[in-house]
C-alpha cells in the first residue's frame, strides 16, 4: 500500500519554521501590522499607498511563495480547486486592461493572486486542525494586541465609531474576532480537551467584538455560536434534540430579519443608521454597474478618488463612499457578470465540497466550512465581502474550501489503496507465477 499523500512535518525545528511562516503569512493577509503604518504615516486619507505597505505586500507575496514552495509535492489534492482560485486572480489582473484605474488593479490584483498562492501552499502543508488552532491563536492575540495599544496609545487604537485597535477599520477587527471564534469552535469540537483555553479565547473575542461595535461581526459571531450550541443539543436525542429544533425554528427568522433589516436592530442599538446609507449607495451604484455589466470597471478601481462615477456619488450623498455595502453589488462593478459568477461558482463549490466532506474523517473542517459560509453570507447583506485580498475572510474562504476539496481526494485515495491491496491478496495461481 501506498503513502499517504497528506501534509506531513518533518523535524520538530522545520515545523516551528513553517508554522512561524505560515502565521506571518496570515497576520499580513488580516492587515495586524496596519498600526505601524499609521502611527508613521497616520490616516490614507486616501492614498494608493507608502514604503511600508509595499514593504507588507512584498513580505506577503515572500511568505506565499515559500508556502507555495512546501506544500507544491502535494498540489495534486486540490488542483480543481487551485486552478479555479487561480483562473480567478487571473481575471482580476487582466481586468486593468479596461480598469478605469489601472495601477491600482494590477497592484490589488498581483496581492489577491499570492493570497491564493499561500492559501494553496497552506492547505498542501499543514493539518486542518493544526491550521485552526493557529489560526485561533492569531485571532486572539490580534485582540489582546488591540486592547493593549488602545491602553497604550488610544488615539491610534479608538476612532468614533469603535475599537480598531491594531487594524485600520472597526469592522476588520470585528471580522478577525468573529473567524477566531469559528477556528475556536472548531477547536472544540475536534479537541475535547483544552476546553477551558478555548472557552477563555472565544469569550475574550466575543468582548473585542463588541468593543469594535461592528455590528454584522457581532451577527455572525451569534450565528457560529448560536448553530454550534444547537448542533450540540440535536446530537443529544429525546427532549434536548426537540429543544435544539425548536431554537433553530425560533433564532431563523430572527438572524435572518437582523441580516436584511440590519438598519432596525442599529436604532435598537442607539446608533444612528444613516451613518452608512447602504440603500442610498444601493440605488447610486446599479446603475453603474449596468453601464459596464459584463466586466466591470476593473478590480477594486470603482472607488478610487479619481474616478468621476464615484465622486458624484459621494457629492451627492455627501460623504466620502468607500465601498457599495453588499457583496455582489461590489463584485458587479468591479468584475461584471463574468468575475461575480467565478466567485459565486467558487463559493457554492465550498458548500458542496463542506456537504460530501460531512462524509469523510474531516467532519469538523466541514462543519467549520459551513458556518464560514453562513457567516460570509450574512456579512455580504451590507459588506463587501471575498474581494479586498487583505482581509482574513478573503484568505480563510479559500483555505477551508481548499481543506475539503483535499479531505475527499484523500478518501478517495485510501479507498483506491485499499482496492488495490484487496487485489493483491487473490491467491494467484502457481503456473502463473512460474510462466
Amino acid at each position: 500500500m501506498g503513502r499517504l499523500p497528506t501534509p506531513v512535518s518533518g523535524n520538530a525545528k522545520m515545523r516551528r519554521w513553517h508554522y512561524c511562516v505560515c502565521a506571518l503569512f496570515l497576520l499580513l493577509a488580516m492587515q495586524a501590522f496596519t498600526f505601524l503604518d499609521l502611527t508613521l504615516y497616520g490616516e490614507p486619507d486616501g492614498r494608493g499607498g507608502d514604503t511600508m505597505t509595499a514593504s507588507f505586500n512584498l513580505l506577503l507575496v515572500v511568505t506565499g511563495l515559500v508556502l507555495f514552495g512546501t506544500g507544491f509535492r502535494r498540489i495534486k489534492s486540490v488542483q480543481t480547486g487551485a486552478i479555479l482560485a487561480l483562473g480567478l486572480a487571473g481575471l482580476l489582473l487582466c481586468s486593468a486592461v479596461w480598469s478605469v484605474s489601472p495601477s491600482a488593479t494590477l497592484r490589488e490584483g498581483t496581492v489577491y493572486l499570492f493570497v491564493i498562492v499561500g492559501a494553496i501552499g497552506i492547505v498542501c502543508s499543514i493539518e486542518p486542525d493544526r491550521f485552526m488552532n493557529l489560526l485561533a491563536r492569531l485571532c486572539f492575540f490580534s485582540g489582546a494586541a488591540s486592547v493593549l495599544l488602545y491602553v497604550v496609545s488610544p488615539s491610534i487604537a479608538m476612532t468614533e465609531d469603535g475599537l480598531r485597535g491594531i487594524f485600520i477599520h472597526k469592522n476588520i477587527l470585528g471580522s478577525v474576532m468573529a473567524i477566531g471564534v469559528l477556528a475556536t469552535l472548531h477547536g472544540l469540537r475536534a479537541r475535547k480537551g483544552r476546553s477551558l483555553s478555548s472557552a477563555f479565547f472565544t469569550i475574550f473575542m466575543i468582548i473585542v467584538a463588541l468593543l469594535s461595535q461592528s455590528g454584522t461581526s457581532c451577527l455572525t459571531i451569534f450565528v457560529y455560536c448560536g448553530t454550534e450550541a444547537t448542533i450540540a443539543l440535536i446530537r443529544k436525542g429525546g427532549f434536548v434534540r426537540l429543544l435544539g429544533i425548536t431554537l433553530v425554528c425560533v433564532a431563523l427568522p430572527l438572524v435572518l430579519y437582523g441580516t436584511v433589516f440590519s438598519d432596525s436592530l442599529l436604532e435598537i442599538m442607539g446608533k444612528d443608521p444613516t451613518l452608512t446609507g447602504r440603500t442610498e449607495i444601493w440605488r447610486f451604484v446599479i446603475p453603474d454597474i449596468f453601464e459596464k455589466p459584463w466586466l466591470g470597471w476593473g478590480y477594486l478601481a470603482f472607488w478610487v478618488p479619481d474616478n468621476p462615477a464615484a465622486r458624484e456619488i459621494s457629492d451627492s450623498l455627501l460623504f466620502d463612499v468607500p465601498e457599495a455595502h453588499n457583496a455582489v453589488l461590489e463584485l458587479l462593478l468591479n468584475v461584471g457578470l463574468v468575475g461575480t459568477a467565478i466567485v459565486v461558482l467558487l463559493f457554492v463549490r465550498n458548500i458542496v465540497l463542506a456537504t460530501r466532506c460531512l462524509r469523510t474523517s474531516q467532519k469538523t473542517t466541514a462543519t467549520s466550512t459551513l458556518l464560514y459560509s453562513a457567516g460570509v453570507i450574512v456579512v455580504g447583506v451590507t459588506e463587501g465581502v471575498l474581494l479586498n485580498p487583505l482581509e482574513a475572510a478573503t484568505s480563510i474562504f479559500f483555505i477551508t474550501g481548499l481543506f475539503c476539496e483535499q479531505a475527499i481526494w484523500v478518501e478517495g485515495w485510501r479507498r483506491r489503496q485499499a482496492h488495490l491491496q484487496r487485489l493483491h491478496t487473490i491467491p494467484v495461481p502457481s503456473e502463473v507465477c512460474t510462466q
